[in-house]
């Protein structure tokens, strides 16, 4: 098998196993600290600016007391909450999650192809999608897809 047909099977084969690893988290409701930072959070609800995420640390969160600076993570949920139908349709919070986390993964890909060194650099894109994919399979990270 030549190798670029070998890298389109692999980068396949990654992105399907992604997608069958990830499968189960669709349906995980909120969780934790999502009652207070998108559930009952009016700041992502009601029709505000988006620049008042980045200018008003207030906007984290209905609790005073956990309010963080945390501006594209309001902004996410605010356009997750619009994509929903102005719904906190968990499933639109899922989505965007888990797409970050591919593109994320496919963006890898480029930088570990960077990386590799001169004398390997006839398997760079095969080392490059090990790499990568290893990263999108890897069980450190499914907190960061499954845990809104």
């Amino acid at each position: 098998m030549n190798s670029k047909l070998l890298c389109v099977v692999l980068l396949f084969c990654i992105t399907v196993g992604i997608f069958v690893s990830y499968s189960n988290h669709w349906d995980n409701g909120f969780n934790f600290d999502d009652s207070h930072t998108i559930i009952n959070n009016l700041a992502i609800k009601e029709n505000k600016s988006w620049t008042d995420f980045f200018t008003d640390a207030l906007t984290y969160s209905s609790l005073p007391q956990n309010t963080s600076y945390r501006p594209l993570t309001t902004l996410s949920a605010a356009a997750d909450y619009r994509l929903a139908g102005n719904k906190t349709d968990v499933w639109y919070f899922h989505l965007t999650n888990f797409s970050g986390h591919l593109v994320l993964t496919f963006l890898l890909i480029l930088l570990f192809r960077i990386w590799v060194p001169e004398s390997m650099k006839k398997y760079a894109s095969l080392i490059a999608i090990l790499a990568a994919g290893l990263f999108g399979l890897h069980t450190y990270n499914p907190e960061t897809i499954t845990y809104i």
